[in-house]
Formats: structure tokens, C-alpha cells, sequence
């Protein structure tokens, strides 16, 4: 009788761990396809952010009006990107989200990817107070 209990149990486990395994592999599914659309819509949407040279990439990030903060990105690494196009360019910035989903189709090494901030002068809405290396090594942390 011990030893039917003792199976009985077993079996149980071994159902309610396979129900575990598919539940947390559908969840990794509905992510992974999530994010591919997210992609596309961002290709649509942010096309001069993708197709960048493999060589290395520079994130500018700055707070938006809205206390969160944005992002855009340029070829090569540590480019120095003129403040003209800087400024231009910062109307189309992206969420950091959607910068870490642009950042992931690239087949680069970290060490490759530069995170700069960006100081708008000319507009109070897209200004950002820099803090230094610190906060740079924390935006890595979350777009990396």
C-alpha cells in the first residue's frame, strides 16, 4: 500500500511540474513573438536605427519632457554626433524598452556599444541632467 502512495505522489509531481514547464515555455513564447512585432513595428517606424554598421554603436539618452528617458543611436563607437543633428534627431528618440529590443538584432560584443547623454539646449522639454558614470553604468544595465 506504502509503495502505491509513494507512486501516486510521484505521478502527481511529475504532472503538476510538466504543467509548470509548459506554462512557463508558453509565457517565453508569447514574449519572443511579442517582441518580434515590437521589432517590426519599430522598423516601420525607427528605420534609421537598424541596418547600423557591426563595428560598434553609440546610445545617446536623455530625460523627455515626461521624466522618462529616450533614446537614439548612431553608428560607430563613442561617434561624435554633431549637436544639429543631435538636436534633429531627438524629436524620433525611442523608450529604453524599445532601444534594448533595436539594441538585441545586432550581432555586436558590449564592449562595442557606447551610452552617451545628451544635453538639449535648446529646448527645456528634452533636457537632461547628466549624472555622471554612474547612471551611464545603470542605462547599460537596463538597455544591455
Amino acid at each position: 500500500m506504502k509503495r502505491n502512495v509513494s507512486r501516486k505522489f510521484w505521478l502527481r509531481i511529475g504532472i503538476v511540474a510538466a504543467i509548470a514547464a509548459f506554462l512557463v515555455a508558453s509565457v517565453f513564447i508569447a514574449r519572443g513573438i511579442r517582441n518580434r512585432n515590437r521589432i517590426r513595428e519599430l522598423r516601420e517606424s525607427h528605420p534609421q536605427y537598424f541596418d547600423l554598421s557591426n563595428y560598434g554603436l553609440t546610445v545617446y539618452v536623455w530625460r523627455g519632457y515626461d521624466g522618462n528617458e529616450r533614446c537614439m543611436v548612431f553608428s560607430g563607437p563613442a561617434t561624435e554626433v554633431d549637436h544639429m543633428t543631435l538636436s534633429n534627431e531627438s524629436k524620433n528618440g525611442v523608450s529604453l524598452e524599445d532601444m534594448k529590443l533595436i539594441l538585441s538584432t545586432y550581432d555586436i560584443p558590449e564592449s562595442n556599444i557606447t551610452v552617451r547623454t545628451y544635453t538639449n539646449s535648446f529646448s527645456s522639454t528634452m533636457s537632461f541632467e547628466d549624472r555622471g558614470d554612474e547612471y551611464i553604468r545603470k542605462i547599460r544595465r537596463k538597455l544591455l
